[in-house]
């Protein structure tokens, strides 16, 4: 099947989409630098884009007086949330798992509602922000979550994803590059308004 959203272009610097690789697939280390190719699409982005939320849990220490003199984090995770459209064959098993969607001899796509525990993958996202080239990526993250799916004839079906991410070896939940050079220091004032 072909994949249509990647299609003439170049994958690995395209924004709009999420691309998913192996764990083995080699790191990026900067915003710019093409991804191997062990990294493929994903799945087109929706208007709503991507959202990184970071959890903490803490638990403060206190002194003879009840004074809190420091606060230890005790738990904590990213969560990357999604909304994909005009998704593919290989999308759909990203979702739901390789086991629990075929495709029939007719071409027709078969989808198994069933619990499974998805792999851990890497995953990469690239857009411009004021003009910066970024990328955002995570080294070890599954799919926890899928929303609800609506079937309409007013609008397109799409399909909400949440990504949990786990530490790499570094214990690094995720990574976000910013082209360096683009990036001022400080703002000046006027700047940024």
């Amino acid at each position: 099947m072909t994949d249509i959203l990647v299609a003439g272009a170049d994958a690995s610097q395209a924004g709009g989409y999420f691309q998913v690789g192996p764990l083995t697939a080699a790191a990026p280390t900067d915003a710019t630098t093409p991804l191997t190719n062990g990294f493929t699409n994903a799945g087109l982005i929706s208007l709503d884009g991507v959202t990184v939320s970071e959890t903490k849990s803490t638990s403060p220490v206190r002194d003879a007086t009840g004074a809190i003199i420091r606060t230890i984090i005790t738990e904590y995770g990213v969560r990357v949330t999604m909304t994909l459209l005009a998704p593919t064959f290989k999308t759909f098993q990203l979702m739901y798992g390789m086991d629990n969607v075929s495709l029939a001899e007719n071409g027709d796509v078969i989808r198994k509602y069933r619990k499974t525990e998805l792999p851990h993958q890497s995953w990469a996202n690239h857009f411009v922000d004021g003009g910066v080239k970024v990328r955002l990526y995570l080294p070890k993250a599954q799919i926890v979550e899928t929303g609800d799916v609506v079937y309409n004839v007013e609008s397109p079906t799409t399909y909400e994803i949440t990504l949990e991410c786990a530490p790499d070896a570094d214990l690094v939940y995720g990574y976000e590059f910013k082209a360096g050079s683009t990036v001022p220091e400080v703002l000046t004032p006027g700047e940024g308004e």
